[in-house]
């Protein structure tokens, strides 16, 4: 995917309604080898800024505002398990059926190869 490419895919995406930097970042994970989703969606959000596109504020339309309580649950989980000795912790996840059909809607609307 050229640079103006991603650069419109990214507008489109701003454009379509409030989104986190996580979110952003993801549709480009493909892009910017050691950077942090939110790192990503910073950054885009940043030269969209530059090139006069503005995104919507409010809670991400894509993940409900998820990503904003992942520090939270990380303490909840450090401090549940913190009775316990460990060298190693594998953390996973269950998608809801609504987040696991937005996140297809949104791969479905925003296809990338970046």
């Amino acid at each position: 995917m050229e640079t103006q490419d991603m650069l419109e895919l990214a507008k489109r995406i701003v454009r379509a309604g409030p989104i986190c930097d996580e979110c952003l970042g993801r549709a480009f994970a493909r892009r910017g080898h050691g950077l942090t989703n939110r790192a990503r969606g910073q950054a885009l959000r940043t030269v969209l800024s530059m090139l006069g596109t503005e995104g919507k504020p409010g809670t991400c339309w894509v993940c409900g505002g998820l990503f904003d309580r992942v520090k939270d649950w990380a303490k909840r989980a450090a401090s549940a398990a913190s009775e316990y000795e460990f060298s190693t912790y594998l953390f996973g996840v269950k998608l809801t059926p609504r987040l696991a059909e937005m996140e297809r809607f949104f791969q479905d609307r925003f296809p990338s190869d970046a």
